[in-house]
């Protein structure tokens, strides 16, 4: 066999590239749909988990920030020393023995006015303003007139602004631990897609081949019978046919031999007279 055969036999089928085409964009379209689902959950339940986790921070901050103007009776002291301000909001939320603050605790996602509307804590982003803030409403009951009443807000950034920021840290990992996966299941289905339209384009060229040989007078090809799918079937359907033209083939041969043995006495016979008759020993009349 030569080079060029060998070459030849592994060789892709066109049927083997149109499945391995299929089973590839199938599975590629698979991908990318959960890629997007999951993407857009995680968007969506990491909004919720920020918007949660922010309100229960600027909670628990505004307890301690209570605390603090009932011990001073104003903001006067925290309008002294804003540089304590990033100390406090770690303190409060249990992050002072921290290098660095978390991502949600972070003393620039609060701000802090007086009972007055006048900010105490500007924003950090916004000095001027405060616009899609939400401020939580500061009450204490020891004020000069020992009934409950507003000593100031608490502002915190909303989760939307905060996703901006977010996305480097968290977003961008996971939808690159997404994308990952994304490849790996492309990796899984290229292999799968072409070792399946390598094994049935082997199984398809190994049955065109002997189609083939068939018109060619070649009856003794035989197609090997594995397994009990529908490509065994018609392997098996293939050998019959074979094995029925065989069969034919030496049944006709046997006709004719039997044909030819049977005619040879009268035609020796029938010789025989002719050459008589030709050499003169019978006459040549109607009866002869």
């Amino acid at each position: 066999m030569s080079r060029w055969t060998r070459l030849r036999q592994w060789r892709p089928s066109r049927l083997g590239l149109k499945l391995f085409v299929a089973i590839l964009s199938v599975n590629v379209a698979i991908a990318a749909s959960v890629f997007l689902a999951v993407s857009y959950s995680i968007d969506r339940g990491f909004l919720e988990y920020l918007n949660q986790s922010q309100e229960r921070r600027a909670t628990l901050l505004a307890d301690g920030l209570i605390t603090r103007w009932e011990t001073q009776g104003d903001w006067a002291w925290l309008e002294a020393s804003p540089d304590r301000w990033p100390y406090i909001v770690r303190f409060e939320l249990g992050q002072e023995h921290r290098d660095r603050p978390l991502p949600l605790g972070e003393a620039e996602d609060f701000a802090l006015r007086d009972s007055e509307g006048d900010y105490v804590v500007p924003p950090a982003d916004a000095p001027r303003g405060s616009m899609g803030w939400r401020w939580l409403t500061l009450y204490s009951e020891m004020t000069q007139s020992g009934q409950r009443e507003a000593i100031g807000a608490l502002g915190f950034r909303p989760p939307q602004e905060m996703m901006e920021r977010m996305e480097s840290r968290f977003l961008e990992r996971q939808q690159r631990n997404l994308v990952l996966i994304v490849i790996s299941l492309g990796l899984a289905s290229l292999l799968l897609a072409g070792g399946l339209s390598w094994w049935l384009g082997r199984r398809t060229r190994a049955l065109a081949g002997a189609t083939l040989r068939l018109p060619e007078g070649d009856y003794h090809t035989r197609l090997p019978e594995r397994g009990k799918d529908e490509l065994s079937r018609l392997a098996r359907d293939f050998n019959v046919l074979a094995a029925t033209l065989e069969a034919s083939r030496e049944a006709r041969a046997r006709w004719v031999s039997d044909t030819a043995h049977e005619l040879r006495s009268p035609l020796a016979v029938l010789r025989g007279e002719i050459e008589a008759m030709q050499d003169g020993i019978r006459p040549l009349n109607q009866e002869n």
